[in-house]
């Protein structure tokens, strides 16, 4: 093969007009085009599929090698286009010396747009033929200054993002909304959009996802997720802690934009002493918990099932205060259950007792109970059943799930009836920064129709219990995976309005609106704080209510302490909802 090149001039920010290659099967002429030209000024490289040369200078490298950021070091002063972008070609690149921030490279790659699903496309440069470094130790470009955000139109963020795609960008000042996950990122405001009445609440340092009207959402499009594929390691941040000099470049993997630091400074607080929770009832004749106990599985030996079943104990003794009943979900059988149980007793000489039922979940998990005999009584505990249950969880279901436990207790001559409930996630529904909300479409979320039917079984059988005796003590507890208000599209039928009740039924309260909206949270996902476990009573009951609080002891805090057995800290994903009542 023999190869030449039409020079127009190859200078710091200069190119090839053309660059010609000979094969035995003829000339190809590979066309010779700046980052911007590739990027051009829509969600589509115009150059998709073709073979180009192009040159910039190297930003960022991933900390595996298998990926570099090139930026033209000018740039065309033209805001609707990106000056950046991804190469991303592991097999070529791991053949040789790996490329540095600073050098200046001419490559000739295939232009592709990576896209997944409903995703957005990313720009890339892969299939990579030829690389050149014409210079090594180059100043970066100046990266953008990111100011303010949108707030809310995410189809105006999308538009913001997309033309910073593979750019350097700078944020002089931040602070963390989301603690750093098991995926290594945490998330981070602008400081000009950590701003009262935006959904950031600058008490709790959270970011809420929010409700601003019926069926309208404020999805929090501000939030800027920090990634950890350039970085050796992650950082481990959580809420209220301060993040200044940062600087990165424009990323969009797993459906969101990310920013992949280059450098950052990060100011952390110490972590607080137990119990972290803060209680605004006091102790009262009862205490029901909801609590996801995040993946307790029973691994007979090991040091993981050791470290979780301890870390879950201290939390009942330390910061639910041992609580006469829980709720739990994600519980693998009732043996691990006990287990627990046993743990709990021998630390606070109670006498807690576990029930769980094997359910229809493909992962095993199971809805349950444990309660102090020495304090509460359990009179009867089963699944439920009937079409309708059997039609929104069984295995001939949508999605198998997790039916409903339900278990009568008494405690000082009340029977309270309690059903568990664990509804079925959002995987499966489209992404928030996606081709729908690109196209200004509500993005579609197919797993909401089955927890409408979910909540729906499971407020028939309310109805049942109701009709029976009106005056009946009847609450509603779990993870419902859904929020307290109905999103876009949804119809006011949303699961929670379904379970709350319609027209003539006699309604249950969500005590969860009792709790101050800036601690109103019970798990972080990608920054937004938000509200999936509840508590829901009848009339009845709610006349006996003294207290409701959100323990926040897991949530706010990065993945990374789960794995500390001298603290109750992040033993869950999810803060527990407490709920005290005299009778």
């Amino acid at each position: 093969m023999r190869i030449g090149t039409c020079v127009r001039a190859v200078a710091l920010a200069g190119l090839a007009a053309c660059f010609t290659s000979e094969f035995k099967g003829g000339e190809v002429q590979i066309p010779a085009v700046t980052v911007m030209d590739i990027q051009g000024a829509g969600p589509l490289s115009p150059w998709v599929g073709q073979q180009v040369m192009t040159s910039g200078i190297v930003t960022v490298v991933s900390a595996d090698g298998v990926q570099v950021w090139l930026q033209d070091p000018q740039g065309d002063e033209q805001p609707s286009t990106s000056d950046g972008i991804l190469v991303n070609d592991g097999d070529f690149l791991k053949r040789r010396p790996a490329p540095q921030p600073g050098d200046l490279l001419r490559i000739t790659a295939k232009v592709v747009e990576e896209q997944f699903g409903k995703a957005l496309s990313k720009t890339t440069l892969t299939d990579v033929t030829h690389l050149d470094v014409l210079s090594q130790g180059n100043p970066l470009p100046e990266p953008f200054q990111i100011t303010a955000l949108p707030d809310e139109s995410i189809q105006g963020a999308i538009e913001f993002w997309e033309r910073l795609e593979g750019m350097l960008v700078a944020i002089e000042e931040g602070v963390v909304v989301g603690p750093t996950s098991r995926f290594g990122e945490f998330a981070l405001l602008a400081q000009s959009n950590a701003l009262p009445g935006s959904g950031y609440d600058p008490e709790s340092q959270h970011l809420l996802l929010r409700s601003t009207g019926p069926n309208q959402v404020d999805y929090n499009p501000e939030r800027l997720l920090v990634d950890d594929a350039t970085a050796e390691r992650p950082t481990v941040v959580r809420p209220g802690d301060h993040v200044a000099d940062f600087v990165g470049v424009v990323d969009y993997t797993f459906d969101n934009w990310k920013l992949q630091p280059l450098h950052l400074t990060v100011e952390p607080q110490p972590l607080p002493p137990s119990p972290v929770s803060r209680r605004t009832a006091a102790a009262s004749a009862l205490s029901v918990v909801t609590f996801n106990l995040e993946n307790l599985f029973d691994v007979k030996g090991s040091a993981g099932d050791d470290l979780k079943l301890t870390k879950l104990a201290q939390a009942i003794r330390l910061e639910l205060s041992a609580p006469q009943i829980l709720v739990v979900q994600e519980v693998e059988n009732a043996e691990i259950l006990e287990r627990l149980a046993t743990q709990v007793n021998t630390s606070t000489g109670a006498a807690y007792r576990a029930f769980s039922h094997k359910s229809s979940d493909p992962r095993g998990i199971e809805v349950g109970f444990l309660w102090d005999a020495n304090r509460v009584e359990l009179l009867e505990a089963y699944q439920l059943q009937g079409p309708e249950v059997e039609a929104a969880f069984s295995p001939s279901s949508a999605s198998p799930g997790r039916e409903p436990l339900v278990g009568i207790f008494q405690i000082n001559g009340q029977t309270l009836t309690i059903i568990g409930n664990h509804f079925k996630s959002k995987i499966g529904d489209s992404p928030i920064f996606g081709l729908e909300s690109l196209a200004g479409k509500p993005f579609s979320r197919p797993t909401e129709l089955q927890r409408k039917a979910q909540a729906q079984a499971v407020r028939d059988f309310v109805n049942e219990l109701l009709t029976q005796d009106p005056n009946a003590l009847v609450l509603v507890a779990g993870d419902l995976n859904d929020f307290p208000f109905g999103e876009p599209g949804e119809g006011e039928d949303h699961p929670l309005a379904i379970l709350e009740g319609f027209g003539d039924e006699t309604p249950l309260t969500n005590l969860v609106n009792q709790v101050p909206e800036g601690q109103r949270f019970t798990y972080i996902y990608e920054g937004n704080a938000q509200v999936l476990d509840h508590l829901l009573v009848s009339p009845a009951l709610l006349e006996h209510v003294a207290g409701v609080d959100i323990l926040h002891f897991n949530a706010s805090f990065p993945e990374s302490l789960s794995a500390n057995s001298t603290t109750p800290i992040r033993s869950s994903d999810h803060d527990p909802v407490v709920a005290t009542f005299d009778f």
